[in-house]
C-alpha cells in the first residue's frame, strides 16, 4: 500500500502470569520421562507446536552439536495440532531423530501444556528455532516476560522484538551451525545467562505491557479522527446561492 502510514503496535503480555520465578525445575525431567538431572545442568527448552517450519529439527541437530563442559538438556514442549497432511512433525519423528542423533537420553518430549508460564520458569534458555519469518512471535515476548534468555531465529517480526547481545542472542533461520553457537554461549556463561534475562524482563514490561498498547491505540484512533475530519473540511463544496 504505497503511501499509506504504517503504525507497529505489539502484541501485549499479561505480565502478572509471565513473571520471573522459579518453581521446582525437576519436575521437567519428571514430566519427560528422564533420570533425575545432575548438578549444575543448563535446561534448553522449544515451546510450540510441532509444525514443520517451527524448527524442531533444526534445533535438534544444533543441541547434538553442543561441547561443553557443563551437562544440558533439551526439553520440547509442545505437539502435533494441524490436520493437514505433511505440515507437521510427529513425536515418532521427532524421537527417531533424536536417538540417529545420539541425543535421546537428553530431550525430554513433554505434551502440550497450559501453564505455559509455569514452563518456562523451569527453563534455563528459552529457545525460537522458526525457519520462516513469524508475523510476531509470542513466545519470544513471554519467555522474556519471565526473566529468560531466549535465542532467536532473527527474520520477520521476531526480529523487531530484541536488541542483539542485549536482551536476547539471534540466529540465522534454519542454520544449524548458527543455532548451536548461541546455544554454546548461554550453556557456558551464566553471567550472560543472567545478563540477557534480567534484561529481556524490563524489554518486555517497556514494550509488551497492555497500558503502552492502550495508549498507542488511543492515539491512532485519534490521529485517524483528526485525519477524518479535515479531509471532510477539505472536501467541502462551497454553498451555491440562487
Amino acid at each position: 500500500l504505497p503511501g499509506v502510514p504504517v503504525h507497529t503496535l505489539y502484541n501485549t503480555v499479561d505480565l502478572d502470569r509471565f513473571a520471573p520465578g522459579e518453581r521446582e525445575p525437576s519436575l521437567l525431567a519428571q514430566w519427560a520421562g528422564l533420570p533425575p538431572p545432575p548438578p549444575g545442568i543448563v535446561r534448553f527448552g522449544i515451546v510450540a507446536a510441532y509444525a514443520n517450519w517451527k524448527g524442531h529439527d533444526v534445533l535438534l541437530r544444533a543441541f547434538a552439536r553442543l561441547r561443553v563442559p557443563v551437562p544440558t538438556r533439551l526439553f520440547i514442549v509442545g505437539e502435533p495440532i494441524y490436520s493437514t497432511p505433511g505440515s507437521q512433525f510427529s513425536r515418532d519423528e521427532l524421537e527417531t531423530l533424536a536417538a540417529s542423533l545420539g541425543i535421546r537420553d537428553r530431550v525430554g518430549f513433554i505434551p502440550f501444556q497450559s501453564d505455559t508460564p509455569y514452563v518456562y520458569s523451569k527453563l534455563d534458555v528459552v529457545v525460537h528455532a522458526s525457519t520462516k519469518p513469524e508475523p510476531f512471535g509470542l513466545t519470544i515476548a513471554e519467555a522474556m516476560a519471565c526473566g529468560k534468555p531466549v535465542v532467536v531465529a532473527a527474520a520477520g517480526g521476531a526480529r523487531e522484538l530484541f536488541t542483539e547481545g542485549v536482551n536476547a542472542l539471534g540466529h540465522e533461520p534454519g542454520n544449524v551451525e548458527s543455532l548451536a553457537a548461541a546455544l554454546e554461549r548461554l550453556a557456558i556463561d551464566p553471567r550472560l545467562r543472567q545478563r540477557l534475562g534480567t534484561a529481556a524482563h524490563e524489554s518486555a514490561v517497556n514494550r509488551f505491557a497492555e497500558e503502552p498498547f492502550a495508549n498507542g491505540l488511543l492515539k491512532l484512533y485519534q490521529s485517524a479522527r483528526s485525519a477524518g475530519r479535515r479531509g471532510i473540511a477539505a472536501h467541502s463544496l462551497p454553498s451555491q446561492h440562487v
